[in-house]
């Protein structure tokens, strides 16, 4: 499930999660348990809209592959931490048009490390190449005694 995200063969996804700007042509939001997050577990809902996904309606089932990219930036732009997940969808059609109507839920747990000052979530669309991507800041959280 987990794979590294690699230069070589991810670099759309690495660029854009190293933008300033948010790839817009798939829609997302992120709901984290803190924001800004700070440091050590955290658990992740990433909402897709799937009116953005292009679909395979061939057979009983409709059907789009993804990869979802967490990385975490640190201050500089460098990449502290990252890696993705391939996901292959295959919904029967009333499932679909619920998911289509109200978006799909994909929920992850995560690791902030201490060094990220950002964490870039990308999507691609395996189909069109289409991106969306969302951002949620990060803060250093000392412990109180």
């Amino acid at each position: 499930m987990d794979q590294p995200v690699t230069p070589n063969s991810d670099s759309i996804l690495l660029e854009a999660a190293r933008s300033v700007v948010e790839s817009p042509a798939v829609a997302l939001s992120l709901n984290v348990s803190s924001n800004p997050l700070i440091a050590g577990p955290q658990e992740l809902v990433l909402k897709i809209d799937l009116r953005d996904i292009l679909f395979d309606f061939d057979g009983p089932r409709a059907k789009a592959d993804l990869d979802i990219a967490f990385v975490q930036l640190g201050k500089d732009g460098r990449i502290v931490d990252k890696f993705k997940d391939r996901i292959n969808l295959a919904f029967p059609e009333e499932t679909y048009l619920a998911f289509a109507t109200q978006g799909w839920f994909y929920p992850r747990k995560l690791w902030i490390p201490l060094e990220a000052e950002k964490l870039r979530v990308v999507v691609r669309d395996l189909a069109t190449g289409a991106t969306g991507s969302v951002s949620v800041p990060v803060v250093f959280h000392k412990a109180s005694n």
